[in-house]
């Protein structure tokens, strides 16, 4: 199989560095929209680009994960701004 995935890669990856990117994590959407049917390909394709290539890394993420990769290493880049929860009255 052709890794389809290693031409977008390679574009991107450029563009990152270029502007100087100071994030270290790059989420993308494969479906590039909500409600798409799963490609069934990517999973292999993942593996196979992670088999050839020490960087970057790719990873099959879900919102969850994603977002906790942020916080855990990139909270120091972020301004945390209080706000308070619609409906609730809490502050987090």
């Amino acid at each position: 199989m052709n890794n389809f995935i290693d031409k977008f890669l390679f574009k991107e990856t450029a563009a990152l560095e270029r502007a100087n990117s100071p994030y270290d994590i790059f989420v993308m959407t494969w479906s590039m929209a909500d409600n798409c049917v799963i490609d069934a390909d990517l999973p292999e394709a993942v593996k196979k680009w992670n088999e050839t290539y020490a960087y970057p890394r790719l990873k099959i993420a879900g919102t969850a994960e994603i977002l906790d990769a942020y916080e855990k290493n990139m909270q120091s880049k972020f301004q945390l701004i209080p706000a308070i929860l619609l409906n609730t009255g809490r502050m987090d």
